[in-house]
């Protein structure tokens, strides 16, 4: 890859911040697909710009990275968080990414933001149904702290 490639391509996945903050979050590429239901060869484009990102997706992907830095961060405030200088570095990574995006989305039509916004409650209701049978689920905040 030529200097010029590497610039483009960063410039690419600059234009959607919200994958360096769920990088941050260590959400994998499968766990972005199986959430939106693609496959995750269509993840790997929208991350490498080789793609564009639908702007319901879009919204979804940015309520799904400000869902974990709440969860992390009322982790962190509680008795025996895990807290750490990595994790507090990770952490203000994705507030940076989640802050740019949003900036971001503004432009986004309304009717995407509202798709995006029904999708990330459905998934959040799924994820409270699948926790509460003690199913794991790949936003379990064990994990995502261990790593």
């Amino acid at each position: 890859m030529t200097a010029y490639d590497r610039i483009n391509a960063s410039t690419m996945v600059d234009a959607h911040p919200v994958f360096r903050g769920l990088q941050e979050a260590t959400v994998s590429t499968r766990d972005i697909a199986s959430m939106l239901g693609v496959a995750p060869s269509m993840v790997s484009k929208w991350r490498n710009g080789q793609a564009k990102v639908p702007h319901a997706k879009l919204a979804f992907l940015t309520f799904l990275l400000a869902n974990w830095l709440d969860e992390i961060e009322d982790e962190e405030r509680s008795p025996g968080g895990h807290g750490g200088s990595a994790m507090e570095l990770r952490l203000e990574a994705a507030r940076r990414a989640l802050r740019l995006q949003e900036v971001r989305n503004a432009s986004l039509p309304s009717g995407a933001l509202s798709k995006g916004a029904e999708k990330f409650h459905a998934w959040w209701n799924a994820r409270r149904i699948d926790r509460r049978d003690d199913a794991w689920s790949p936003w379990d905040l064990a994990s995502v702290l261990v790593t």
